[in-house]
């Protein structure tokens, strides 16, 4: 039997498969695009044992293997992580779509699935950015993505999703996790529809909806049962046609033929044993059922994984045995630091141009590559990333020996031990939601570290406030979480999800107090008294009753003094104050304010000299927005001021007149509005 999570997985994509029949009533193309992560993570296991990134490779060949030769099934692969170690520059830049969407290009997709390495970022949002502009056709449109982590690189995977969506209504955006912590799956469940990879299920059904009525047949109605007549079950799905396998073996571009060596292949995804093939002159060959295989070359128990064996097809392959050079390989150090970086030099080498410096944990499979490096000539040297966790490794050296072939590895270092990195954190043992606390940190700062807040007992995917523990900084003010309760400030590698030290800390409920009338004008000013606790950087701001709690007009932020003046919207009806928290938006208090409409007076002479000054005094609503303006009597309200008094400078103030006249005092509040007049004039 299967373990769990990778039948489930093997199981979603099969029946995927079968949902891709051809239908003559189709009006478009179905696009569909697989997204690939092949971060440096994928090299930790799942439950059964296997490699996330061998389960995903295998996974993703069989249902490539498996598709239907439909004209109008568009597929597409986009891979992010595969080209550039997560340490490296670029990281965050590498996702590549290395077969564009179009007619099932059945070789050219499974090639790539074969060869995709996992060492990079997980540069999500990014990638789902660019799978924007990889769409061709009108009709159905779906991007499936195949992750184990998070986004790595701060984009904004919720806004490259919704971006993605307002293509259209036939756009569907769904996660396949493998391996997720719970808490990261439910954090991208909020944002498109995930399956963990322990029940792959709604992914298939996914699959189905959206290419129902385009490429697969529509669904007829069903016929009203009679009662007492007998129901027949649904036809069953149509069987997936097997197909050929024709194998050659070569060595130094000569092939081989029994008895000389055998082949055998075995089901990577499926139960049963190996298959023997069959000697057919220089080749091998079988019918097989379609799926994903691994081959084994004997003698010398050679390996070849992830090979698709299309469905009613004939599937070819080459195996090349040439033996590879004896490559030296000297590490610089013996003993390093988990996560750190190892330089290495070596010798023998043929000089290919794909050849690489590998490291890996000793006694895992050849296939297995956390991290490599690319290096040129017959010798030379190359600096390689230490994976995070600790334990025994060892340096090889791959290279592709024939045009053509697969890797194969031609020298190994002894053993490297990688020792475990320490660190610790310190801050206070309570703190204020919606605040900051001044953390201190020591550690290895490597790449991708972190220092921030998790939930009690959880583990590092379940992070919320943090900041980076890389570079020379070892303190930090870090926001804390909005909600109270218990939680842990962790020392953490984000690539390896690690967690090297832990901090208990109790977060406390803010509470605050708040006072102001009941009542104002439109537009005055109100004055507000504030106290409690608060939390970082509260504001207080007028909203209408019944805003969303993030709404805000004019705000005034809190500070040392704990009465402030703020003022008023220029409208009337029932309002709030609000006394918010800058980090959270959360309503920490609320008084209902009724505002009510504006008043003023202005007291000045009847008749004025010209050139003297004559005292004006405002009244009533006094905002410091307002002002008197002097204006000559009937100008329109367009015009500008002769001279003018500003509530800022209080309500008293002196004026002056130009010229004899007619005239027109003119109180105005922040919004332009005339709220009263007195007529003057000069002599």
């Amino acid at each position: 039997m299967l373990p769990v999570r990778l039948s489930l997985l093997r199981h979603a994509f099969a029946l995927a498969a079968l949902a891709l029949t051809a239908s003559p009533l189709r009006a478009a193309p179905t696009e569909i695009e697989l997204v690939l992560d092949a971060s440096g993570s994928m090299w930790n296991k799942l439950e059964d044992g296997r490699f996330r990134i061998d389960a995903a490779k295998q996974v993703l060949a069989e249902f490539i293997a498996q598709a239907p030769n439909d004209p109008n099934l568009r597929l597409g692969l986009r891979i992010y992580g595969a080209r550039v170690h997560y340490s490296k520059p670029g990281a965050c830049q590498d996702s590549v779509l290395v077969v564009p969407i179009g007619p099932l290009e059945r070789a050219r997709l499974l090639k790539e699935v074969r060869e995709t390495r996992a060492v990079g970022a997980t540069p999500l949002a990014y990638s789902l950015s660019l799978a924007l502009q990889d769409f061709r056709e009108r009709g159905r449109k779906q991007v499936i993505v195949c992750t184990d982590g998070e986004e790595s690189c701060g984009g904004d995977v919720a806004a490259a999703v919704k971006a993605l969506k307002e293509l259209g209504a036939d756009v569907d955006v769904r996660f396949i996790g493998i391996g997720l912590p719970p808490a990261a799956a439910e954090r991208l469940g909020k944002i498109a529809p995930i399956e963990n990879v322990n029940s792959a299920r709604r992914l298939a059904e996914a699959l189905r909806t959206a290419t129902r009525g385009t490429v697969t047949p529509p669904v007829a109605p069903a016929a009203t049962p009679v009662p007492g007549a007998k129901v027949s079950p649904p036809p069953p799905p149509p069987p997936v046609p097997p197909g050929t396998v024709s194998v050659r073996v070569v060595r130094d571009r000569q092939p081989l033929s029994a008895p000389a060596v055998s082949v055998s292949f075995a089901p990577d995804l499926g139960a049963g044993g190996p298959v023997e093939l069959k000697p057919s002159g220089a080749d091998f060959t079988a019918t097989l059922p379609a799926g994903s295989y691994t081959a084994t070359v004997k003698p010398g128990g050679r390996t070849f994984s992830a090979l698709g064996v299309v469905a009613g097809e004939k599937s070819t392959f080459t195996f090349d045995l040439t033996e590879p050079p004896k490559v030296k390989i000297t590490p610089e150090k013996t003993t390093v630091l988990a996560g750190s970086t190892l330089k290495a030099s070596f010798s023998g080498a043929k000089g290919v141009p794909d050849q690489y410096l590998v490291i890996a944990r000793v006694g895992s499979p050849d296939t297995e590559e956390p991290s490599y490096v690319q290096v040129e000539g017959a010798e030379g040297s190359g600096e390689l990333s230490v994976p995070d966790a600790p334990g025994d490794y060892e340096i090889r050296f791959t290279s592709r020996v024939a045009e053509g072939g697969g890797y194969v590895l031609s020298g190994r270092s002894a053993p490297i031990k990688a020792t475990a990195a320490s660190a610790s954190v310190e801050a206070p043992a309570t703190a204020l939601a919606g605040s900051s606390v001044q953390v201190r940190w020591s550690g290895p700062n490597r790449v991708r570290d972190w220092v921030g807040f998790i939930r009690k007992g959880g583990t590092a995917g379940d992070y919320l406030g943090w900041t980076p523990a890389e570079g020379e900084a070892r303190a930090a003010e870090i926001d804390t979480p909005a909600q109270a309760g218990e939680y842990e400030i962790v020392y953490a590698n984000d690539n390896s999800g690690q967690i090297l030290a832990r901090r208990p800390i109790r977060i406390t409920a803010p509470a605050a107090t708040l006072s102001a009338p009941a009542s104002a004008m439109a537009g005055a000013d109100v004055p507000i008294t504030w106290g409690g606790t608060t939390g970082k950087a509260p504001y207080v701001t007028i909203v209408k009753a019944g805003s969303p709690d993030d709404a805000y007009n004019d705000y005034v932020t809190l500070g040392d003094d704990v009465t402030v003046e703020l003022a008023a919207p220029d409208e009337t009806g029932d309002f709030e104050v609000r006394l918010n928290s800058d980090q959270t938006k959360q309503v920490l208090a609320r008084r209902p304010l009724k505002l009510t409409a504006p008043a003023a007076t202005i007291e000045a002479p009847a008749s004025v000299t010209v050139g003297a000054e004559f005292e004006v005094k405002a009244g009533g609503r006094l905002a410091k927005g307002d002002l008197v303006g002097l204006f000559p009597a009937g100008a329109g309200p367009e015009a500008e001021a002769l001279d003018y008094l500003s509530m800022v400078n209080g309500p008293t103030g002196k004026l002056t007149v130009g010229k004899p006249g007619a005239y027109e005092l003119r109180y105005y509040g922040k919004s332009g509005k005339v709220i009263a007049r007195r007529p003057l004039t000069a002599r």
